[in-house]
C-alpha cells in the first residue's frame, strides 16, 4: 500500500501531446495543499509539449483538460513529488513516472482486460445466435470475469483506502460494496469518513 507524506513536495510535469496546435491550452484541476479548495493551473502548447511546476503535500488527485483541434479530452491523473510525464493522444492521456500514477495504470490495464474481455463475450451475443451448450458457456464465463473484476477492485479499494489512489477508486467504483462493506471501511481522512456515511445514506434511501 502506498501513502503519503505530509511535507510539502516539488513536483514537475513535463507534458507531450500530439493533437494540439501551438498556443493550445492545457488546464489541470487539483486541490490545494490544504485541501480546502480546487485550483486552477494552465500550460500554453509549445512545440508539442507543456510544462508545469509547483509544491504539494504528499499527494493530491487533479484532472486533466484539453481542448485542441475540434476535441475534448479529460483524464484522472495524481500529483505528487517528483518528475510527472503525461502523454497526451488522439484519445487518451497516461500519466507515468511517479510511485501512484504508476500503481494507477497497472489498475487501469487491468480494467480494461476484463472489461475487454466482458465486451468481446457482448460481442459474441450480438452478432450471432449460439446454440444453448454456447450460450451457457459464454453466460458462465461472463459471470465468472465480473467476479474475478469485483474482487480486483474490491482489494485495491481497501489497500488503499487511505490515500488518494484509494478515495479515487472508490468514488468512481463504491457500487460494488454492500451497506454493511461501507459502514465497515475507514480512513484517516475525515472527510473521506464523511463522504463515505453519505453514499451509505443515499444507498439506504434508494432501497425499496
Amino acid at each position: 500500500m502506498l501513502s503519503c507524506c505530509s511535507s510539502a513536495d516539488v513536483y514537475h510535469i513535463d507534458g507531450y501531446i500530439d493533437c494540439a496546435d501551438e498556443g493550445d491550452t492545457v488546464t489541470i484541476l487539483h486541490l490545494d495543499n490544504d485541501n480546502s479548495h480546487e485550483s486552477l493551473s494552465q500550460a500554453i502548447v509549445k512545440d508539442g509539449k507543456f510544462y508545469f511546476d509547483g509544491t504539494v503535500n504528499g499527494c493530491v488527485i487533479a484532472n486533466i483538460h484539453v481542448s485542441a483541434r475540434g476535441k475534448e479530452l479529460c483524464s484522472t491523473f495524481f500529483i505528487e513529488k517528483g518528475k510527472i510525464e503525461l502523454h497526451v493522444g488522439d484519445s487518451s492521456i497516461k500519466a507515468t513516472g511517479t510511485p501512484f500514477n504508476e500503481l494507477y495504470n497497472i489498475i487501469e490495464d487491468s480494467i480494461t482486460y476484463y472489461t475487454g474481455r466482458l465486451d468481446e463475450i457482448e460481442d459474441i451475443c450480438c452478432s450471432e445466435v449460439p446454440d444453448s451448450g454456447l450460450l451457457a458457456q459464454l453466460g458462465a464465463a461472463g459471470i465468472g470475469l465480473q467476479e474475478k473484476l469485483v474482487d480486483f477492485l474490491h482489494r485495491r479499494i481497501t489497500e488503499n483506502i487511505g490515500n488518494p489512489l484509494g478515495i479515487y477508486l472508490f468514488v468512481v467504483y463504491n457500487g460494488i460494496f454492500s451497506v454493511e462493506e461501507l459502514h465497515s471501511l475507514s480512513a484517516d481522512d475525515g472527510q473521506l469518513n464523511d463522504m463515505m456515511l453519505g453514499i451509505v445514506h443515499n444507498n439506504k434511501k434508494a432501497d425499496p
